[in-house]
């Protein structure tokens, strides 16, 4: 949200409600969150896309990031230990490196103790937290346990094994976000990143959610400060538009949004204020009447636009300076 215009707009109201809400797509013949059917595209091969794009294109890089880590983190089993192989590329960084950052104490029974070098990595003990977790999920998936592997490594790319590597278990740094407006999103989502990529809905979800958090907190004490507000009635209403993607058959004459609200700030013109979380909420919400009679009737409005006679307006000619008309449609 813009939190350095709060006059201009204070000053047109006295009763005034404020909606920021983050979007999100939805597909729901696949059931997945992050994406969206835009028909304006022809080609109907090409019509789904990134639904927020900006999210979208922040994910990317980390999504990229997690995928290669799990990839270059296996295991196996050697005379009654998981050994624990991991690429170099994931061990050797520096304080100016950036990417994905392993915490080896969470992993490794010893991180300082090696139990072999090979070409492009380092062999390890497994810690026994990070041992159990691997062998209860080998087992949960009716997979081919490490000791049933034929002596071969197994990353942990696989679908069952890749909720191994929990959130704890690693951290993301990158440089270039530190400071700015444009990244003030990414910065939101870093110190989250591990959980986002690791949660069982979509990550485009999580982002959308930790997004809506992040700016209502920072919204919520902006405006308690400022002075425009003063003596008015106010509500800020914080939550994810949920935008539902219209079925490949179906053609609907409007898009489908879904409003899930997740916190509201309410301040009263004799100074009173306080905060609703998310129960609290949508109980106040729906307490209150559907109807709004100060509602505009958007049919009878562009009706009315079409109807209305040509409007003459005067005019000053810049280089005579005489009067001239105008016709308006």
């Amino acid at each position: 949200m813009a939190l350095d215009r709060h006059g201009p707009h204070a000053a047109h109201g006295e009763d005034m409600v404020i909606i920021h809400a983050p979007h999100v797509g939805y597909d729901p013949s696949t059931e997945k969150f992050g994406v969206y059917r835009r028909r304006q595209v022809q080609d109907e091969s090409k019509q789904m896309s990134t639904c927020c794009g900006k999210v979208a294109g922040v994910l990317k890089y980390y999504k990229e990031e997690y995928k290669k880590a799990l990839s270059r983190i296996r295991f196996k089993s050697h005379e009654g230990k998981l050994l624990i192989s991991i690429s170099n590329t994931l061990l050797e960084k520096g304080s100016t490196s950036e990417g994905l950052f392993l915490r080896l104490d969470r992993l490794l029974a010893n991180p300082a103790k090696t139990v072999a070098r090979q070409s492009t990595s380092s062999v390890f003990e497994a810690s026994a937290s990070f041992e159990k977790l691997i062998l209860t999920a080998s087992k949960d998936s009716n997979a081919a346990t490490p000791e049933d592997s034929m002596g071969g490594w197994r990353s942990l790319e696989g679908e069952a094994l890749r909720s191994c590597l929990e959130p704890d278990m690693f951290y993301f740094v990158k440089k270039d976000v530190e400071y700015g407006e444009k990244n003030r999103l990414e910065r939101y989502l870093i110190p989250q990143m591990p959980s986002i990529l690791t949660s069982p809905w979509d990550p485009e979800l999580g982002a959308a959610l930790i997004c809506a958090q992040n700016e209502f907190d920072r919204s919520v004490h902006s405006i308690a400060s400022e002075r425009a507000y003063e003596g008015k009635n106010l509500l800020l209403i914080t939550g994810v538009n949920i935008d539902i993607s219209p079925e490949f058959d179906l053609k609907e004459p409007f898009p489908s949004t879904l409003f899930l609200p997740l916190a509201s700030y309410v301040a009263t013109a004799d100074g009173r204020r306080h905060v609703m979380e998310q129960a609290e909420t949508v109980k106040k919400l729906f307490e209150h009447s559907v109807e709004n009679p100060d509602a505009i009737d958007f049919e009878v409005s562009i009706t009315q636009l079409f109807e209305r006679k040509r409007q003459r307006i005067a005019i000053v000619d810049t280089d005579s300076g005489k009067r001239k008309s105008a016709k308006i449609l």
